[in-house]
């Protein structure tokens, strides 16, 4: 897993113009040297001012060409190589305009290119350090920095700046991993046209793919977190059928406090224990190396920075123990700080308040290649271990190790999780408490198996078992004698829709979850449209079985289309409520229901309702977050005595029904008003952004014609006295076209000339390669080459993004 530093630079990758717009780049100072103008004006799709004559190709061999030079009848003047096109033989223009744009910078924002598209590199897992080498190598000699005119060094340096982080980016396998895991086209059908989104969308996408960026490295950057938890009891405000005292009043109806919580986390990273630890590893791997070959073939060990984790909680009882004390043990919990630990609810029963506080620091290790083609490889260490030490209520200290085996062939690999916990203090245990667990991804989900020894206690104590005689008396509390020890335990289910799961994942099944809307918060900050768990579990004298469902409603997008949207894109996020109901039940009669609705509001925060039902209590919950800072106030709602199936029906459905009304005729119509706003331009407005668009586009592209022809023309040369591969003429725009909506496009398509080969690969967007521009967005276009090999004059034509592949 990517440290934190990674991952901001991942988010910035995602935007590729954000590396490298340093705006002194675009706009030289005064001092910098006199440049023809660019006369940049609003005008018709085929009238477009560009740069001075001397400057530039000739417009009308460059970009006006005729539709009889489209079909390579006759267009002998477009050849590379029978004109003077040097951009250091180009004069100054006498007429300059007084508010035009100098050449070496740029009016408009750069056009956000992948950085698969700036080398001209296939998007493949084949694709080898050697091809990219060449790429950059030939990106490079074309670009020519060194040989520019002053006028033009700012903005072809502008350019290699892009190659170089292009280069840097895909040389590293972690580094072309990580960006391939942030990038995705925006486009649905990668073999359709080299379409380019509406004008609109696209001069302002770097303003927003910024914006989004910035809003994702907030959100995943939040490191410290606050829960409170405050639970009321409502039942007395709610029992109105209760009888007036004798002097004709009814007790008060207020709401009383029976607990609260508050957990306070800060997580940190120690990048200086990370060179020690490298160094540790390292010199235990020499001393086992010998022994083992499969270690000694395996690539030295990498780690990731440590992380330390401070959790420090509080949990107090502000009403009798001994009524609470059912409360607390009662299968199900409503939302809040979980006091869930070992012997840690005997202590807080026992003294009415609990402290708690531990120290944990996790280390990732990895020796693996990455490899892009197996997705679970990607992202997963190849090992984790982590130390827990508890210094309140009582000491204990828990190492936690996660290890991946990896099968033979396309086998997905089975992850082992295993666990030891000793309390320093307690002379009793003979044993550490251990754990496994066992996960794989199969299919769609992820197959689970959890064991835990407990207290090493297989058997109720006798005073237990004697017990059991009495229970006409005690009732239902007769099963719970003895609820503070922790049986051995045995689990397995199946989660569908999950593929986060275990200690390498950061969600280890040896400690407890994160459940209920807390749970429900995490899985929207993943992205999870929805997914379901089911599982059983078995204990001494005891069977348990649970089912989980959760997914989107009252969106208004589908899961295939949640399912399409490009990493970053968080529309689905935004869209309807998350429902989610959980059921568990064992063989002693113990069960519970909830319901949960979790809606997020605005940007970071969400809101949530959760109604939990058991045979003895009935928990209706508020729930609020935003950027780590969760706030719950559960209100019990009725006790076994006062409980009934009409409280419980309403309790449930008022709500949710107040909720659904809210999503319905509150937040959509809202959501769906601020859309239609956006997109209320007026046809007029459109076009003219269209024109400007292209205009604009034009524009860059005829300044990297023009760097780019410094560098390709001895190119050219060299290959035709060789009898190689010459590019005569290129045409990019839509067939049957008007001559003004054609771009010529030669020196781009030279510039992709490497060892007299000519490879543009399939997928790439041909209109954000370097030299190219879209003569018409939205629609489906072609690219004809003319060239010469070996002395013979040749024709190609290819559609779309298919491959270009001369000779």
């Amino acid at each position: 897993m990517a440290d934190p530093g990674q991952r901001g630079l991942a988010g910035a990758r995602r935007v590729p113009s954000a590396a490298l717009d340093d705006y002194a780049f675009f706009n030289p100072g005064p001092g910098s040297h006199a440049a023809p103008s660019i006369n940049y004006t609003h005008g018709s799709l085929g009238s477009h001012p560009l740069r001075a004559v001397e400057s530039r190709f000739s417009l009308r061999e460059q970009f006006a060409v005729t539709r009889r030079e489209i079909d390579f009848d006759v267009d002998d003047a477009s050849s590379i190589l029978e004109r003077s096109t040097l951009a250091s033989q180009a004069g100054p223009d006498n007429g300059q305009d007084e508010n035009a744009f100098p050449a070496g910078s740029f009016p408009h924002k750069p056009l956000p290119r992948d950085l698969y598209e700036v080398l001209c590199l296939p998007r493949e897992p084949s694709l080898s350090p050697d091809d990219i080498r060449r790429a950059f190598h030939r990106a490079v000699q074309v670009l020519c920095v060194e040989r520019q005119p002053v006028r033009l060094q700012h903005t072809a340096a502008s350019y290699l700046g892009l190659v170089q982080l292009a280069f840097e980016t895909l040389i590293e396998p972690y580094r072309r991993v990580e960006y391939d895991l942030s990038e995705a086209s925006s486009e649905a059908d990668p073999n359709y046209a080299d379409v380019v989104d509406e004008p609109s969308s696209v001069d302002n996408a770097y303003g927003t793919a910024l914006e989004e960026q910035y809003l994702l490295q907030r959100e995943e950057a939040v490191r410290t977190t606050t829960d409170l938890g405050l639970r009321l009891d409502a039942v007395s405000a709610l029992d109105l059928t209760r009888r007036p005292r004798r002097n004709g009043q009814t007790p008060g109806l207020g709401l009383g406090i029976l607990d609260f919580g508050l957990r306070q986390s800060i997580t940190v990273d120690t990048p200086a224990l990370r060179t020690p630890i490298e160094k540790a590893a390292s010199f235990v791997q020499g001393i086992v190396k010998q022994e083992s070959s499969r270690i000694a073939s395996k690539s030295s060990i990498r780690c990731a920075n440590p992380t330390l984790n401070l959790t420090g909680s509080t949990h107090g009882l502000l009403d009798d123990s001994f009524k609470l004390a059912t409360l607390l043990h009662d299968q199900y919990q409503p939302p809040g700080p979980s006091i869930h630990g070992r012997r840690r609810l005997e202590q807080l029963v026992a003294s009415r308040f609990l402290g708690v506080l531990n120290v944990t620091a996790r280390q990732e290790l990895s020796w693996h290649e990455p490899q892009p083609q197996v997705p679970s490889r990607r992202v997963l260490p190849d090992a984790v271990i982590e130390q827990e030490v508890e210094i309140l209520p009582q000491p204990s200290v828990t190492v936690r190790v996660g290890h991946s085996l990896d099968f033979p062939g396309d086998q997905e690999p089975l992850h082992i999780e295993l666990s030891a916990q000793k309390l320093v203090r307690d002379r009793h245990a003979l044993a550490p408490s251990l754990g496994l667990a066992l996960s794989q991804r199969s299919g769609p989900g992820t197959a689970f198996l959890v064991a835990d020894a407990g207290d090493w206690n297989f058997w109720p104590s006798k005073e237990c078992r004697e017990l059991s005689r009495f229970s006409k008396v005690t009732g239902g509390f007769a099963p719970r004698i003895d609820p503070f020890q922790n049986p051995p335990t045995i689990e397995a289910g199946y989660a569908f829709g999950n593929h986060e799961m275990g200690i390498q994942s950061g969600h280890a099944f040896t400690k407890p979850a994160d459940r209920g809307l807390r749970g429900v918060d995490y899985e929207m900050n993943d992205g999870k449209t929805g997914s379901w768990t089911i599982s059983s579990g078995l204990t001494s004298g005891n069977a348990a079985a649970y089912l989980r469902y959760g997914r989107d409603i009252f969106t208004s997008l589908t899961t295939s289309q949640s399912s399409n949207l490009p990493p970053g894109n968080s529309s689905h996020k935004r869209s309807g409520l998350r429902a989610e109901v959980e059921f568990a039940g064992t063989t002693q009669r113990d069960l519970f229901l909830a319901f949960r609705a979790l809606k997020r509001v605005g940007r970071f925060a969400k809101v949530g309702l959760e109604v939990g039902l058991t045979p003895n209590n009935l928990h209706l919950s508020f729930y609020w977050s935003r950027l780590g800072q969760r706030v719950s106030v559960p209100f019990l709602i009725a006790t076994k005595p006062s409980l009934s199936t009409k409280l419980a029906f309403w309790s449930t459905v008022v709500p949710f029904a107040a909720l659904a009304a809210l999503e319905l005729l509150y937040w959509r119509p809202r959501s769906r008003k601020g859309a239609t706003k956006k997109g209320s331009r007026s046809s007029t407005t459109k076009k003219e952004d269209m024109q400007d668009y292209i205009a604009r586009r034009r524009t860059e592209a005829d300044d990297l014609t023009v760097i780019l022809a410094t560098g390709v023309e001895p190119r050219q040369k060299l290959e035709r006295q060789r009898g190689g591969l010459v590019i005569l003429s290129a045409k990019y725009g839509v067939h049957d076209a008007p001559p003004d909506e054609i771009a010529d496009v030669t020196i781009a398509v030279a510039a992709c000339v490497d060892g007299g080969e000519l490879l543009i690969p399939g997928g790439l967007r041909k209109s954000r390669l370097f030299g190219f521009w879209d003569p018409s967005p939205g629609s489906r276009k072609v690219l004809r080459v003319r060239f010469s090999y070996r002395g013979k004059e040749q024709t190609v034509e290819v559609s779309g993004r298919d491959e270009l592949r001369l000779p």
